[in-house]
């Protein structure tokens, strides 16, 4: 039997739903395309197969672990992602701890709700699996300025920059 995650309207036409098991794999992974595309991280070095394995273990209801919410057009596009998961430790901060691993709006999006309302189902998601602490990161792009004013806004602290090398 095929369930769904039920499809929270969040105004203008917008509305959030948790991924689950029998979403559509391909407009997930389109959407994550046209996110890393707005990065400076280059598309041609997504692997299909290693992105395809971790939208899979998006898709299994394993909610205090781990979880997707997207953002939904009213033609039922994907135009928003955040996703992340729980770790039951770290070095600095203790016990469980939300880890933000992509977090992205469509452009035509990004004057709507759909970004503070994706941030703010990720908290109230960390909240109720017992995290203490949220780490959230961005891509340095055009989108840096807005993203850091939504972290201050928020009340998240600048802690660390990180950097990336590929040694293959």
């Amino acid at each position: 039997m095929q369930t769904s995650n039920p499809k929270v309207p969040i105004g203008n036409d917008l509305y959030l739903k948790v991924v689950g098991p029998f979403d559509d794999e391909k407009q997930i992974y389109d959407a994550v395309v046209e996110g890393v595309k707005d990065s400076m991280y280059p598309v041609e070095s997504i692997v299909r197969e290693n992105l395809d394995n971790t939208i899979a273990t998006y898709q299994i209801e394993d909610y205090a672990n781990k979880i997707m919410i997207c953002v939904h057009n009213k033609e039922d596009q994907i135009v928003g992602i955040i996703c992340g998961m729980r770790s039951e430790s770290n070095l600095f901060y203790g016990n469980k701890i939300a880890v933000e691993h992509f977090w992205w709006v469509h452009k035509d999006y990004r004057k709507s709700k759909a970004a503070m309302k994706l941030l703010e189902s990720f908290e109230d998601w960390a909240k109720m699996v017992g995290c203490t602490h949220i780490t959230m990161c961005h891509f340095n792009n055009e989108t840096s300025r807005a993203v850091n004013a939504i972290f201050k806004r928020k009340k998240y602290s600048h802690i660390e920059s990180s950097y990336i090398k590929e040694i293959i």
